[in-house]
Parts: C-alpha cells; structure tokens; sequence
C-alpha cells in the first residue's frame, strides 16, 4: 500500500452524497416542466457531479429564463435550484427578476419546493400543501434585520472573492490579457450573483409588490432597514458591473447607472 499517496476515498465520498449530472437533468426538467432548455455553455458541465450547472428555456413572450442547480458548499449551505428571469437573452445580463424554486433536505433527502411566481403564461408546477413554502416568512421569522444584514454581506465577500476583485479596472485589465480566463471567472461568479438578487429581493418583500418595483425602492415591510438596503443593493448593481455581459466576444460593464 502507498501510504504516501492514498486512495481518493475522500473524493469518491463527495461524490456519492452529490446530484450526478444526470440526476440534475432530470431534476431541472421536472421543475420546468419539460426538457426543450438549452445547456448553459461552462467547463464545468463535463463533470460527472458539476457544482453548478445552468440551463436557458425561452419563455412564451420571447425572454430568456436561467435556471441554475447548485449543489450545496458551493456558494449555499444546502443544494438548490433557483431561476433568474431576464428581459431579453440571458447573454445580454438585463435581470429582471429572480427565486429559489427547490431546496434540497439533505437530512430527510427529500426537495422542498418554492411556488414559482408567474413570468408568462406558462403552466407553473405545483407542489403538495406540505411541500409548498412560501419563501418570504419561514426563513426570516427567525432572524433580526442585522442577522439578516450580515447574511448578505458574507454572501457578497464570498461571491467577490470567487471573482477575484472588485476593482472595474483589474477586471479591464484581466479579459485584455486573457479573455477565456476572465469568462472562467465570470461564468464561476454568476450563480453567486443570482443567489444574491433572490435573496436581496426576498429581504425586501418585493413579491408584494409589481415587478417593475424589484430592487427599485426601499420597501418598509421587508427585512433590511432603508440604509443596510440602499448599500446592499449598490453593491449588487456594482457586482453585476463587473460580471458584465457578454456581447459579440466583448463583455459590456455599464449595465446599472451607479
């Protein structure tokens, strides 16, 4: 036996606890209903068990819908599937909108599922009474505004930290020398950035109210007070900044006015 270089039992253990790529595809296809999505291009989608893996479906009125699986320690303390909603083609980085759809129990191994609020009118997947849990009071019940305030913030130093830097001229500086490497971190970075719009839009109550109201405006009935707001939200705008999107080879960095 080599003692110096062990079997991977460890690795082997990881996996076996985790969704295997086809395991997610079915997964994401019975959240949305059918399987006529497109596979969101990522080096990461070779893997056999992929931390992340993003599918595109055009929704009825033309727009383009993301929707992510993510496996737990990857940016989330439990594995989930979320949607962000863009007005437009995904590529173009115009969000509009964003929910957790599932969450996996790891402890009970079974899915919890979130009601999908309506984007066109596509027939939306409805879980039994005891699946189905309104997103907004069951996780916040038990949290202070601060407790909530600081959530956000370890999520936005961990979504920076995985992109590299928060500086637009480094950025600048990275896709000039190695455009494929800055996609890397790009495409690393955007599941992050779609679990921080669904949880900022959570905290501050927006499924209240009208869509064209999302991450606008300070609402009093959420969960952040107007100032923890007003600077989580600018973070966000400068986080989506840096991500960009992608047009004709080139990334754009100017899509929220700060």
């Amino acid at each position: 036996m080599n003692f110096e270089n062990p079997t991977p039992e460890k690795k082997i253990e990881q996996q076996a606890s985790r969704f295997s790529l086809k395991e997610i595809q079915i997964k994401l296809t019975e959240i949305i209903g059918h399987d006529r999505y497109q596979e969101f291009a990522s080096e990461k989608t070779t893997e056999t068990h992929p931390d992340t893996y993003e599918v595109i479906v055009v929704e009825e009125n033309g727009d383009e819908s993301l929707y992510t699986f993510q496996q737990a320690g990857t940016g989330t303390e439990t594995t989930q599937i979320s949607v962000g909603c863009y007005s437009g083609k995904v590529t173009a980085g115009e969000v509009s909108g964003g929910e957790i759809l599932a969450e996996y129990d790891k402890t009970t191994r079974t899915w919890r599922y979130f009601k999908k609020n309506p984007i066109t009118a596509q027939p939306i997947m409805e879980a039994t009474p005891h699946q189905t849990t309104h997103i907004t009071e069951e996780h916040i019940l038990a949290e202070t505004q601060e407790q909530s305030y600081q959530n956000m913030l370890a999520k936005f130093n961990e979504a920076e930290a995985v992109f590299g830097t928060i500086s637009l001229e480094e950025t600048l500086r990275r896709e000039e020398e190695n455009m494929e490497l800055a996609l890397e971190r790009r495409a690393a970075a955007r599941p992050y950035l779609t679990a921080i719009y669904t949880e900022l839009v959570r905290l501050n109550d927006d499924a209240s109210y009208p869509p064209q109201l999302k991450l606008t405006v300070w609402h009093a009935s959420g969960h952040l007070t107007e100032e923890q707001f007003d600077e989580l939200n600018l973070r966000r705008k400068k986080l989506a900044n840096l991500l960009g999107a992608l047009n004709n080879g080139k990334i754009r960095h100017d899509l929220n006015p700060l």
